[in-house]
């Protein structure tokens, strides 16, 4: 065991001999051997050009290195080396070597960016990692998801983010070769211009007025349901097993079959699919209605008040207009027939769920939603003397098909095939949605779109981006935020790009006024079944009051192809200033539907003296000109248009003198002296475009 513990007596005399060799050298002047060279480490890894590199290991004292051919500054230190990457250093994997040795280590080096210069729609990128010279190849510049493709300026990247880009927060990142820089934010505001218009003011005579947590809609499919894209006759002769309804709109060239059980649907998939004159064959699409309430009652006791018509500057409207002669089509769970508050404006409708005329409303949000576009009772809707038309497509809490609300959207706007709507809408309203791309509803928005109606949609309750129809191009998306002392967006609204306004969704789960009553919305509802009212929250009653206003500016006589753009252009600002993702155009304001007197515009002029941007005159002669470029000067112009048909300025129509050139500034607003009108010749008039 001592052997085994202590060594052999040998090896004892061996280790006794090394440590007498090294004392006598000691003692000699002797020196010990320099520990070997080793290179263990590299930091920061991944690192910035001009950054200082820590390498860790031992070198020789008078030790150069290399940063893949060329030298760099070096200095030794005790426990390793310290040196600095060129300001030039370009992106990607880079070799560091010690000269006269094995020793290799490697460091990745990514881009940098050190500032960034916002001209309009241009943005310079000043840092380093990318060449600063020649031509760039495999450069590319992310903007808040859009690759952009930079041009090399003065050894700066230099991007053009391109028309349509919304204001808001931008985030940057720079990528060469597959190294990408961190993220560089900044925010990018519009600019606006404000002011009035000095000449005959309207004169109006007031009008007698009577007096929680969303959940989201996942991607489901309708597994036993086809929607079939078809030549005509192309299905005929073809039995298909447990087809037990078949619907078709001709116009759109769609068939849909509902089958007892998804076997047989996706047998029938497969069967149709290869026919010849079979375009395309998908399962139906689910859609809902996702909006919260609380319990209804019988009359409007204990909940509150409509505190959002106020903010949005209904009661002023009020006074000019209330609806008279419009009407909006309601395309949801139906509409309470027998409502006091909103029989005397019901018009015949239908329902698409049970296929009859009776489009009477079981669950209470069609009830709701219409109540907040024309109810003139208890509580008071937008419009109050606009017409209703119901449409039932959603059974409850069910839900309904996409190519059901595509009948409904047809029949409303009186183009469905064999199924005449004695009153078709002006305005559309879709307090519903979907996440996925529906083909027959798409289609159907675009038609009746083509036919001159408003489609105004809720964006949805999945925080999360936009559902369908509100992201179909050219429909009026609608998100929600909440009030009424403090304007805020709830987590619940669904908002992205395509955002067009914002109207009160409500928050279910507030009292910021400290009334006792939660901050949703009141309206028309049903009580255990009957007639009633109910607060209820979500983007599906911020659609309506959008549906609501716009039947009032069409009832001032707003040109129905100018309605859309009467809409955003006349909305308050909300967050950053200009277009934004979160809020659009901003909240919806009543100002679209009290036109001055006579009917006036002020515009944007560029240097071209093109329009590019414009916005109607308010009943009291002011104007607030939005979401303007502040990269182009612009002078301004305020004309009339009498005779309402969007030419601007004839001869007897008023003009004013176009300002001096403003130069704008992107977050600001310049407040102008008046635009004073005086009567046109009519030698330059300008046609107002969409």
């Amino acid at each position: 065991m001592n052997t085994q513990r202590f060594g052999s007596k040998a090896q004892r005399a061996s280790g006794v001999l090394g440590l007498l060799t090294a004392a006598l050298l000691t003692a000699c002047g002797g020196k010990e051997e320099p520990p070997p060279l080793s290179l263990t480490a590299v930091l920061p890894n991944p690192a910035l050009p001009g950054e200082t590199l820590s390498v860790i290991g031992s070198f020789p004292k008078n030790a150069q290195f290399k940063l893949g051919a060329d030298r760099v500054p070096t200095t030794v230190t005790a426990g390793g080396a310290s040196l600095q990457l060129p300001q030039t250093t370009l992106a990607g994997d880079h070799s560091i070597q010690v000269e006269g040795t094995p020793l290799v280590g490697n460091t990745t080096v990514v881009p940098r960016i050190d500032a960034v210069v916002l001209d309009g729609g241009n943005l310079t990128l000043r840092g380093a990692g990318w060449p600063i010279g020649g031509t760039l190849t495999g450069v590319s510049v992310d903007a808040s998801g859009r690759i952009l493709t930079p041009s090399l300026v003065n050894g700066q990247l230099r991007v053009n983010l391109g028309a349509g880009t919304t204001y808001g927060a931008l985030h940057l990142r720079v990528n060469v070769g597959g190294y990408t820089s961190s993220t560089f934010s900044l925010l990018r505001e519009a600019a606006t211009v404000r002011g009035t218009v000095e000449g005959p003011a309207a004169q109006v005579e007031p009008a007698a007025l009577r007096s929680v947590t969303v959940q989201s809609v996942g991607n489901q499919d309708d597994l036993t349901t086809l929607i079939v894209r078809h030549e005509p006759a192309a299905l005929r002769g073809h039995f298909l097993l447990g087809v037990h309804r078949a619907d078709s709109l001709p116009s759109l060239h769609l068939t849909r079959l509902a089958f007892r059980t998804s076997a047989e649907a996706r047998q029938a998939k497969s069967l149709l699919t290869p026919l010849p004159g079979v375009e395309n064959v998908t399962f139906d699409h689910l859609v809902q209605s996702d909006a919260v309430s609380t319990q209804g009652q019988t009359t409007t006791s204990g909940l509150g008040k409509q505190w959002f018509w106020a903010l949005q500057g209904l009661p002023l409207a009020w006074q000019a207009t209330q609806g008279d002669g419009m009407t909006v089509a309601v395309i949801d769970t139906g509409i309470a027939l027998r409502h006091p508050d909103l029989q005397d404006n019901l018009l015949p409708g239908y329902d698409f769920v049970d296929e009859d005329s009776v489009a009477d409303d079981r669950a209470g949000h069609g009830t709701h939603v219409a109540g907040l576009i024309a109810a003139n009772g208890q509580v008071t809707g937008a419009a109050p003397k606009a017409k209703l038309v119901p449409v039932r497509v959603l059974d409850g809490d069910k839900g309904g098909s996409a190519f059901t609300v595509a009948q409904g959207i047809l029949w409303a706007a009186g183009l469905l095939d064999d199924h005449p709507n004695p009153h078709p809408a002006q305005v559309i309203n879709l307090s519903l949605g979907t996440p996925d791309d529906s083909e027959a509803m798409r289609e159907a928005v675009a038609r009746v779109q083509a036919a001159g109606v408003l489609v105004v949609a809720a964006t949805g309750n999945s925080g999360g981006a936009l559902h369908y129809p509100a992201a179909y191009p050219g429909v009026l998306a609608v998100t929600g935020v909440a009030g009424p002392k403090h304007t805020y967006q709830p987590g619940y609204a669904s908002k992205g790009p395509g955002t067009g306004l914002a109207a009160y969704g409500g928050d279910a789960a507030a009292d910021q006024d400290a009334d006792g009553v939660r901050d949703g919305i009141l309206s028309t509802d049903l009580a255990n079944g009957a007639p009633g009212y109910g607060m209820r929250m979500g983007t599906s009653m911020a659609s309506p009051q959008v549906a609501g206003i716009a039947a009032l500016a069409l009832s001032s006589d707003v040109p129905q192809e100018l309605l859309r753009s009467t809409l955003l252009n006349s909305a308050t600002d909300l967050g950053p200033l200009g277009e934004d993702d979160k809020f659009g155009r901003g909240l919806v304001s009543a100002r679209a539907a009290l036109p001055y007197s006579p009917r006036s515009y002020v515009l944007a002029l560029n240097d071209a003296g093109s329009v590019i941007g414009w916005t109607p005159v308010a009943s009291d002669g002011t104007y607030a000109l939005s979401n303007l470029d502040p990269a182009v000067p612009v002078r301004l112009l305020a004309l009339s248009d009498d005779n309402n048909n969007r030419v601007l300025g004839e001869a007897g129509e008023l003009r004013s003198s176009p300002t001096a050139t403003l130069s704008l500034k992107g977050g600001h607003v310049l407040d102008l002296p008046a635009l004073t009108f005086n009567p046109s010749d009519g030698s330059s008039p300008v046609t107002l475009e969409h």
